[in-house]
């Protein structure tokens, strides 16, 4: 059986879970137990970073860590995993996109750009920059990073949710959300991207002229925006963190 360890913290005296989706991981635990009518799956509520526990030994493969990056990375990092690198945008779905992309130094570089690290997940460098004749600014420092051109236009963006190579779900988190992304476009990347289990995040220009991917994740610490398939989330949950150690 599977035990979900989910990040959790104290307020007053209650103990609750640190994120919104620790609570519906909770719920699709529930719900998973009721539809099956049996103990399929149980849940913890853990506030170490160190997993350390003298009833439980979290650091096992029947445990499945829920929360945030530090979190997850910390408890992949004791299971022997050394380094979860971020995905951005896989080299083999840049001929999705009808900007520039590319991974390279800085001082190569003019123009309106989106930064991200090529190491780091969530990394607080990450953003909005504008280049001038090359300049690099004081905190980015002399490394590659992926590189996407800015696009100004972009309306509204949204979350696909995938898991063998099939759509669970799509969610608006910015924008304006009636502004529905191409869905021939995102089962295209679908169709090619061979990953069991992942968040495809992709932006829409005004009046839906173009879709565009703005960046993949691996399926942890990502924000569901409303996303609640209880009957596939605590397997995708499972599968992902199978796969990431297996790296």
């Amino acid at each position: 059986m599977k035990t979900f360890v989910i990040q959790s913290q104290k307020i007053n005296e209650y103990i609750i879970p640190a994120q919104s989706y620790g609570y519906t991981a909770i719920e699709s635990i529930q719900y998973t137990n009721w539809f099956r009518n049996e103990h399929v799956y149980a849940f913890l509520l853990n506030d170490d970073l160190n997993f350390k526990s003298d009833k439980y030994n979290y650091l096992s493969r029947d445990y499945i860590p829920i929360g945030s990056v530090e979190y997850v990375l910390q408890w992949l990092k004791l299971m022997g995993v050394k380094e979860v690198k971020p995905l951005n945008i896989p080299k083999e779905l840049w001929r999705f996109c009808s900007r520039k992309i590319k991974i390279d130094y800085c001082n190569n570089v003019n123009g309106h750009w989106m930064l991200k690290d090529i190491d780091i997940i969530k990394c607080p460098k990450n953003g909005e920059v504008q280049f001038t004749n090359s300049k690099i600014e004081s905190n980015v420092g002399y490394k590659k990073y992926f590189l996407s051109e800015w696009i100004p236009e972009i309306d509204s963006e949204f979350r696909v949710f995938v898991f063998n190579k099939s759509i669970k779900g799509i969610r608006c988190y910015s924008g304006n959300e009636c502004n529905f992304p191409d869905l021939d476009y995102i089962q295209s990347i679908v169709n090619v991207y061979n990953k069991r289990c992942y968040t495809l995040d992709v932006g829409v220009t005004k009046n839906g002229e173009r879709t565009e991917i703005i960046e993949l994740h691996d399926f942890f610490a990502c924000g569901l925006y409303g996303f609640e398939d209880y009957s596939v989330l605590p397997i995708m949950w499972i599968s992902t963190i199978a796969d990431l150690l297996k790296r």
